[in-house]
Formats: C-alpha cells, structure tokens, sequence
C-alpha cells in the first residue's frame, strides 16, 4: 500500500528545476512529462496523500474508487504513460453490468425512464446538429427530445461529474477520441487506478513533499520561490500549479496578477462522496455498473461491481453538497441497500472540489493561454477543456511541450 506521506520517504533539495504544486493526475502526468526530458522535479502536496480525484481507498484484501474510476482506450496519453511506467500488465477489465436509476425511492431501470418514440423521432438531429456554442441542455434535447431531456437524460449528465450540467458546453462533457483496439475498451488497473499515480511518484527525477499547503509563489530575478506554511523554502527555474481553479487564482495573484480575474470566472463545486464495503452474503442486491439519482439526494451511485471479488461489494455515493448530515448519509445508504449500519465494513469520506463550466469557458480558457505563452509559469488542471481524466492528462501535455521552447 503507497498511500504514505512523502515526506517520511524523500530526502529533498531546495533547488529544482520545476516545482509542481498538485498531486492529482494533472500534476503527476506533468511530473511524469518533465521528468522524461531530465527535468528535476519536486511535486507538492497539501493532503497527506496524493492523488487528487485519484483516490483509490484501499483495505487490506478490497479497494474502492472514491474518484475517478474509468479508464477508456480512447485515452491515448493515458495509456502511453501507463506503458511508459511499465504498468500494462496491471490493466484489468471491467465487467459489464448493468446501470439503473435511483427514483421515488425505488431501484429502477434504465430504459423505464424515458419515451422510446419520442427518442426516435429526435435522435436524426443528431446528425445535423453542431455542438459549437450549445449548452448541454439546448444540444441534447434536440437529440433526445425535451420531454426524455426533462425526465432522464439531464439527470444522466448530471451523474458525470456530480453537479447540474445544463449550461455546461455541450461539447466539453463528451468527445469523440480515437480508439487504442489493442487495449480494452473500458479498464481499471490492479489495486485501483491510482496505483498510475503512486508509480509515477517513484520514478527517477521526482520528488514528493506531502503534507505542507503552498502559503506564497514569488519571483526572484530569474527563478521562484516557493514558501510553504512552514516557512519551508524551494527554488526553481519554472513553477506549475496543478491546484482546483479557486486555489489556482489565489496561488497565480503575485505571479501573474492578469490571471487571477480569468480564474474567478470559472465557477467550482463541491462533491461530497461517500464510500462503503458490505461483505457479499449481508446484501441481497443484484450488480449494478451504477445508478444514476433522480430528484433525490444524491446525482449517483457508482459501484465496484465491475470488478469481481470472492467476498466483498463496495459502492460510492455522490451526494448532493450540503444537503444531508453525515449521520443522514449512513442512512440514507443503508435504506438504498436494503442493509443495517452494522453490515458496513468500512466507510470512507472524501470531497473534491471541481471546475462548474458555463458557455463562455473556451474565451475564457483562450485568454488565459494568451496571457500565460511567454511566461515560465504553467497551469494545468481539470478547469481546462474537460474534467475527464484524458483531457487532464492533454493539458499537462501540451504545457510540458510550451516548457521546452524556454530550454533552448
């Protein structure tokens, strides 16, 4: 088990070529980028754990998803850096099961839930349509009809990244990406997908301080500091920040004082998760790959169903932030599972914090770039063209490749 506080495990220097500040994917696939062009780098952390939306929890014979919890051939960068850390034989299948929705207190399946006519009257606009400039909501309910919209489908959407999506661009919530058809087609890794981002952390060149929350980042002629809230100091060529974007815009102030503006316009939302392991013989509930919550408490329920295990069943609950107490979540778990409190082996919390995009996201991603392409000073994050885990790792990227034009 990796989930160890770094500072215990790496004896660090003050001076680096690049500190990273962010542990999540985004910042681990820059170390990951930089370390391979013989960077040293130093990635800092301000949970005792790394990883991010990367948080596998792991007992010692079960692991959970808390997070992200799928990984697709479509996610070429991924993949590449899952080969490059010599992981590939880690990939393991996700089984298919089917989804169901959570609805007037009841398990429900999918396809009860909306008109199977109406679908089929509406799906030809599909192929005329263009996403440019269309919201969720004005997109997909032309393809799906408004009525199937209403009742269904916005609730789908919102299950993606747990918060209300119908003004979100209609084009930042899917895309189409070339498929790998040597790797499987929806996968996770052994011991869970953070597993990528504990073996990164061991690679040659990276250094990880956990632990300390960043408290400045200054220039100094022509390198950074980097103050923890310690009083710790570190120094470096160039400096990245891989933080949620409402940190990012107080970190960027002293920096680059022109950002701070941009990324307080793009708005954030808390999740609030909750996880829990039942031995299999204490529930009678038929596997699920996840059900999506319909005027309920919660936007989903995702399941570990898809990887078989001999004696247990784990579920992820994504609640609605601010509505239920802890105490109601049990609850409200229990009552969902048909299983009394005393049936839960473990229970695990986590909040994330992730960007909530509106129409106008891509003039405000393209000002930012703007102003950021001559600058020694990177961002990356999920706040930029999507919070799926590929377009974290494009990000980080396309922003290693921007580093090396100051290496020349």
């Amino acid at each position: 088990m990796l989930n160890l506080c770094f500072t215990l495990i790496k004896i660090m220097d003050t001076k680096y070529d690049i500190i990273i500040a962010g542990s999540g994917i985004s910042g681990m696939s820059l170390a990951y980028y930089c370390a391979n062009i013989n960077l040293k780098v130093l990635v800092l952390e301000k949970n005792d754990v790394i990883g991010g939306c990367f948080t596998t929890e792991r007992t010692s014979d079960y692991w959970l998803e808390l997070g992200a919890h799928t990984m697709y051939n479509s996610y070429a960068e991924l993949i590449a850096i899952i080969e490059g850390c010599g992981m590939t034989n880690r990939i393991i299948n996700r089984k298919k099961v089917p989804y169901k929705v959570y609805r007037n207190e009841k398990i429900q399946s999918v396809l009860s839930q909306f008109n199977i006519f109406e679908l089929l009257v509406s799906v030809p606009s599909l192929f005329r349509l263009k996403k440019n400039n269309q919201t969720v909501e004005s997109y997909y309910s032309r393809i799906v009809g408004r009525k199937n919209y209403n009742k269904f489908f916005q609730y789908m959407f919102n299950a993606v990244p747990s918060q209300p999506t119908n003004e979100f661009p209609a084009d930042i919530l899917f895309k189409k990406r070339t498929r790998r058809k040597d790797i499987l087609k929806s996968f996770t890794l052994r011991q869970g997908i953070k597993s990528v981002i504990d073996v990164i952390s061991e690679r040659p060149g990276i250094d990880i301080l956990a632990g300390k929350a960043v408290s400045s980042m200054t220039r100094k002629k022509d390198a950074y500091v980097v103050t923890l809230d310690n009083n710790q100091s570190f120094e470096s060529k160039f400096i990245a920040l891989a933080t949620p974007v409402n940190i990012t815009a107080v970190l960027i102030k002293d920096l680059i004082p022109d950002l701070s503006p941009l990324l307080n316009r793009i708005d954030f939302v808390s999740t609030d998760s909750v996880g829990v392991v039942i031995k299999k013989e204490s529930i009678n509930f038929k596997e699920v790959a996840g059900i999506i919550g319909i005027d309920t408490v919660i936007y989903s329920i995702v399941s570990r169903d898809v990887v078989e295990d001999e004696k247990y069943r784990g579920f992820v609950f994504h609640f609605k932030p601010g509505v239920l107490k802890e105490k109601d979540k049990i609850d409200f778990i229990c009552m969902v599972l048909k299983i009394s409190e005393n049936d839960l082996t473990h229970i695990f919390y986590k909040q994330n914090i992730v960007p909530s995009f509106k129409l106008e996201h891509h003039t405000i991603i393209n000002s930012i770039d703007e102003i950021l392409k001559n600058d020694r000073v990177f961002l990356t994050g999920n706040y930029f063209t999507g919070m799926a885990i590929e377009d974290c790792v494009n990000r980080s990227k396309d922003e290693s490749i921007r580093l090396q034009k100051f290496r020349k």
